[in-house]
């Protein structure tokens, strides 16, 4: 989602992204499923905990990239969650609006709503010993974009993923997120060639935060998507990702994250502002 079109930069956040104080350690006495966690969101990286029983979750991330070959990109993704039990949460993402502001002698700027992804996850109980906590889910990707302004591939996607994550001393957690992505396509743009390959993907996902402070979070990603497995696809996306997140306030994180492009399909680097309240 980190490329240069409109529509691949907005699928990508899409798909890469599906509380106060520090921590009791997986030790101690306390039950830890009542643990909250570190952070509620990565920026990327889609986390274990799901929302608790009647409690909704808002997200908000504001994206810009650049990519001095294609054109920068910049995005506005809001997500909802909502817990319907302390383990299992249904949730949706809305690519708002999206803004491909073309490369130099390129096409002219291009903006406007893109696709939709809903999902739902369920999440084990996290291993008192050992500090690992599993969870499920299955997201679809509803394609709304444009795909005529680049703003959608035109594709559905039905994509169920793993999330494994492990506390390490209550103020440190690592999550690995595992998807295959299923794409079906619904619509092409009116020129034929410059439909994008219905080609399944595959996604990696790995997230570490420590909490260094009562209200400060660093964190650093590694995200990859590849179409490449199936020997059809052409293209590999992967980022770097650090950042920082504030929780001076219960229920509410502002989060600033840096991810730098690995690939040639990758966008050059970017900025993710994130804002996440709790209610």
């Amino acid at each position: 989602m980190f490329k240069g079109r409109a529509a691949s930069f907005a699928s990508t956040v899409l798909s890469f992204a599906m509380a106060p104080g520090l921590h009791a350690s997986p030790g101690d006495a306390a039950d830890e499923k009542d643990r909250p966690p570190i952070i509620d969101e990565f920026f990327l990286t889609e986390t274990v905990h799901p929302q608790e029983k009647g409690e909704f979750q808002s997200t908000v991330r504001v994206i810009a990239a650049k990519n001095d070959d294609e054109g920068d990109t910049n995005v506005a993704l809001i997500g909802l969650e909502y817990g319907i039990t302390d383990s299992f949460q249904i949730e949706a993402n809305w690519v708002a609006w999206s803004q491909l502001k073309a490369a130099e002698d390129d096409e002219s700027d291009r903006s406007g709503s893109g696709d939709m992804e809903v999902g739902i996850k369920y999440a084990f109980d996290e291993n008192a010993k050992t500090g690992v906590r599993v969870a499920v889910g299955f997201d679809v990707t509803v394609p709304l974009g444009d795909v005529n302004k680049d703003l959608g591939d035109g594709f559905w996607v039905y994509e169920p993923f793993l999330a494994v994550s492990k506390n390490f001393s209550g103020s440190t957690n690592l999550t690995l997120n595992l998807s295959y992505g299923f794409l079906d396509r619904d619509e092409y743009p009116d020129d034929i060639d410059e439909a994008e390959p219905e080609v399944d993907e595959i996604e990696v996902n790995v997230g570490l935060v420590h909490a260094f402070a009562p209200a400060w979070r660093g964190t650093l990603e590694l995200n990859l998507e590849t179409n490449e497995q199936s020997g059809k696809g052409d293209e590999t996306v992967a980022y770097l990702a650090p950042g920082f997140i504030y929780k001076g306030t219960p229920g509410v994180e502002i989060g600033l994250g840096v991810p730098i492009g690995l690939t040639d399909d990758s966008s050059d680097w970017g900025v993710i502002g994130m804002l996440s309240i709790e209610f």
